[in-house]
Parts: C-alpha cells; structure tokens; sequence
C-alpha cells in the first residue's frame, strides 16, 4: 500500500472514531415515562458527548437522547437497543 492509500485509511479510522463518539439514540418522551428515565444519569444536550464519554461515562456508554436531555442507559442496555430509535 502506498503513502497516499496508508493516509486515506488513518483518515477513514479517525473519520469512524468520531462518529461512534457521537453516537446516541432518540427516545420519545412517552416511552421515557414509562421507563422512568429521569434516573439515569444526564446532561444538557449544549454539553459534549465526546467530553462526557472521555470524563465520567466510559467510550462505550450507551446514550439515547430526550427532549433537552442526553441520557447514559449503560446500566440497562435494552432502553438502548429495544426502545430507543
């Protein structure tokens, strides 16, 4: 592989990296009350996810998104995957 095909591919890693860092879900505000969101830990939706993630939650949190809200719901991975959209 060439200089110029070694620099496309590090471009397209760091490219994914920054995607899978900002990566949340969105859950709809009649499914949070059933699931009673507001005790998962939060911040406002102006704050950094990449921050938060790099700071306190850990690069694989799982975060779904709330009205103004960003919610990690690593502690319960099915808000994320079932019903979170």
């Amino acid at each position: 592989m060439g200089k110029v095909g070694r620099l496309q591919e590090e471009g397209n890693k760091k490219q994914l990296k920054k995607i899978n860092a900002m990566r949340t879900k969105t859950l709809y505000r009649c499914d949070a009350q059933k699931i009673d969101i507001s005790r998962f830990p939060n911040f406002h939706i102006t704050g950094s996810i990449t921050g938060m993630k790099k700071l306190y939650y850990g690069k694989n949190a799982l975060l779904v998104r709330c009205g103004s809200w960003i919610y990690n719901v690593s502690s319960e991975p099915e808000v994320y995957y079932n019903i979170a959209h």
